[in-house]
């Protein structure tokens, strides 16, 4: 009984739509490269892209340091308050499915944290960066200490203002949901390799599981790093003014293409996410394996005697009442 219900949930596909063309999915080969594409992915957006991006999202909405330090404390929010459900349910249950979900997380995530670039205006890269407001850089010749402060502040005051809650919440909100969907990834993902490749591969498995999480955060700061050197509204400059040609990247008048790195991570997420869906509960390579650990199960249970319990044999406990002294 038990083999049967592994041989069925070793068919791929979603639900009952299990086509015969898609079991090429159930082979290990598969499993550890889809797992690995997610793997990566959840590095180049989190560990790659998200602190590449902090100092242009800082200029282009005119956010605060400690502000940005929320935004990116989110995605630890998330993980921290998902991890032990989703690695509890997600376990009862269809693991593909959880990794699935988890990997559209990131996918939606990432797009949303894009948005707030389209929401807003265009960025002018003339914009005088040395006026805040009413407060004027050049007043701070024509002050005391005291009031020179108070102008300070004043332009603190410019940074955080109301309209760009908006854009902190999209932020949060997209970072949130990129730590949720990254809790099945080392819980469910490893425990998913470990059941259906064996003690002999277990190792080798992990191992390259866990290698494309450093290869992840590597390529989002490579593309970063790409990106960075377009404006971040190209389409409304002319040619000659797309490309940063100053070397200096802390220009207070100049902002990245940000955003272009997060649109095309969550494309790349959403090619796998089906494929993930559709692996099986049990990988046809594996049915041999688990096939002889129930045999090993099965024998083990007939073989176990009281002994083995730490209670004493049948003869032994017949010897013990034989000699039991009476009383009364």
């Amino acid at each position: 009984m038990e083999m049967a219900v592994l041989i069925k949930e070793s068919q791929c596909g979603i639900g009952k739509w299990r086509p015969t063309w898609l079991s090429f999915l159930g082979s290990r080969k598969w499993m550890i490269i889809l797992l690995c594409w997610y793997c990566a992915v959840q590095g180049i957006v989190v560990n790659g892209l998200v602190p590449s991006a902090i100092s242009s999202i800082e200029r282009r909405f005119k956010l605060s340091t400690s502000t940005m330090g929320r935004i990116v404390q989110f995605y630890d929010f998330g993980y921290v308050l998902f991890c032990i459900p989703v690695s509890y349910f997600g376990g009862r249950h269809s693991k593909p499915s959880v990794l699935g979900a988890g990997l559209a997380l990131i996918a939606f995530g990432s797009i949303l944290f894009s948005t707030p670039h389209m929401l807003a205006d265009s960025y002018s890269a003339t914009q005088d960066n040395n006026s805040f407001g009413s407060c004027s850089i050049k007043a701070l010749w024509n002050f005391s200490d005291a009031e020179a402060m108070a102008l300070s502040y004043c332009a603190a005051e410019k940074q955080n203002q109301p309209g760009t809650f908006r854009f902190v919440f999209l932020f949060c909100m997209a970072h949130f949901l990129h730590g949720i969907g990254a809790t099945p990834l080392f819980t469910i993902g490893v425990s998913y390799i470990d059941e259906n490749v064996g003690k002999a591969l277990s190792s080798l498995f992990v191992g390259i599981f866990y290698s494309f999480a450093v290869f992840g955060p590597a390529a989002g700061f490579l593309t970063a790093s790409t990106f960075l050197k377009y404006h971040t509204d190209f389409w409304h400059l002319p040619a000659e003014q797309i490309l940063r040609v100053s070397g200096d990247e802390t220009d207070p008048s100049w902002v990245g293409a940000w955003w272009i790195g997060f649109v095309l991570a969550s494309l790349v997420a959403m090619i796998a996410v089906i494929p993930i869906i559709c692996l099986p509960k049990v990988l046809p390579e594996s049915l041999k394996w688990h096939r002889n650990r129930l045999i090993e199960t099965i024998q083990a249970g007939r073989k176990r005697t009281p002994e083995c319990c730490g209670l004493p044999g049948t003869n032994k406990t017949g010897a013990l009442y034989r000699d039991a002294p009476l009383q009364g």
